[in-house]
């Protein structure tokens, strides 16, 4: 799209920093999976409130954004080759110099480019044939149902292949993440499931259930079932939705030149580099960590509070400064022509 739309922008600026929020409470944690054995949820209510939905609504963004490049058959090679050089160009490059830097994992942690990719790649050829031929809304229905399947069954097959895994990445899409990005195809396709996001009684009623779900999944409780498997497919829905309708009615609509408006649009802007970059930047203080979550498991009402706003402020401070590393570091990448496609996957003007 030749013209950006604001609210977008928006979107992806808030995205992007709960990214940072999100990874620094997660990283000032030495060992996450102890501590969700010996703490209830709660004491990590930050980390699971971001989690819940703030990767689910980037790929809401994605597919929104997708829906909107009316492409066809002559636009497919140059679209291909684009989507490979910002994706899977600094997926690969990237990856390796993060592996070098770091205790390894790095194409793990670029997921999301990957994926995204993979997403792509699977809306793309539908694409071209409902546009071919006209196909209906009921089409849409039957083809994505019909690869939502396939992929939660591939996952499920697939889920002890670690090679599988590695390569494809299906745990990560056989989900919310895949369900999220056909329904920002949707609303950027159809204006009549795009006006969900113009009424409050559909927010009101996302923002109940999103309560409600979230509630149930701090609880961890196991006597629900198979619920707890659509609670966890439908807690992304809640919330993105409720993240969309609040930036496009209420931010969006606020005086635009204010400093904090243009610095979220200004992250949002830069987004997916923030996102490769800032990994670089593994800021860890565990006494921070076990401190907060110390706290935030005492039986005293007022340590609790204290517990979890120390950790939300904390970590809200790390983010900043992270931003502002990560921000620096794009602007010096940019300055060569090579490292910028290779590790941020942008050509330069």
């Amino acid at each position: 799209m030749e013209n950006r739309i604001d609210y977008i922008d928006l979107l992806k600026g808030i995205a992007i920093f709960l990214v940072f929020l999100g990874h620094s409470i997660a990283w000032n944690v030495k060992d996450e999976a102890l501590v969700a054995e010996t703490y209830p949820r709660s004491v990590m209510f930050w980390y699971y409130f971001i989690y819940s939905f703030h990767m689910p609504l980037f790929f809401w963004i994605s597919g929104f954004l997708f829906s909107k490049k009316n492409l066809n058959i002559k636009d497919v090679p140059r679209y291909l080759w684009k989507r490979t050089y910002t994706l899977i160009i600094p997926f690969i490059f990237s990856g390796i110099l993060l592996n070098f830097i770091s205790d390894g994992g790095g194409y793990f942690r670029y997921w999301f480019l990957r994926c995204l990719f993979e997403v792509i790649i699977l809306s793309l050829l539908y694409e071209l044939f409902r546009q071919k031929y006209n196909l209906s809304w009921i089409w849409d229905i039957f083809y994505y149902f019909f690869i939502f399947v396939l992929l939660r069954v591939s996952n499920k097959f697939f889920s002890s292949n670690s090679c599988v895994e590695m390569i494809l990445g299906l745990s990560h899409i056989a989900g919310p993440n895949y369900l999220l990005f056909v329904f920002g195809i949707l609303c950027g396709r159809y204006t009549c499931v795009d006006k969900i996001f113009e009424r409050n009684s559909i927010y009101s009623l996302c923002l109940v259930l999103y309560a409600v779900s979230f509630f149930f999944f701090l609880k961890n409780t196991n006597r629900l079932g198979a619920i707890n498997s659509l609670i966890f497919l439908l807690i992304p829905f809640w919330g993105s939705i409720c993240v969309v309708y609040l930036t496009k009615n209420k931010l969006a609509r606020l005086r635009q030149n204010s400093r904090v408006i243009v610095w979220i649009k200004y992250i949002g802007y830069y987004s997916l580099e923030l996102y490769i970059v800032h990994i670089y930047f593994n800021f860890r203080i565990y006494q921070l960590g076990e401190y907060c979550i110390t706290l935030a498991n005492s039986e005293n009402y007022r340590d609790v509070f204290w517990g979890l706003t120390c950790q939300l402020i904390s970590s809200t401070i790390i983010s900043v400064f992270m931003i502002l590393l990560s921000v620096l570091t794009i602007h010096v990448l940019r300055t060569s022509n090579l490292l910028s496609i290779c590790l941020l996957g942008r050509k330069n003007n």
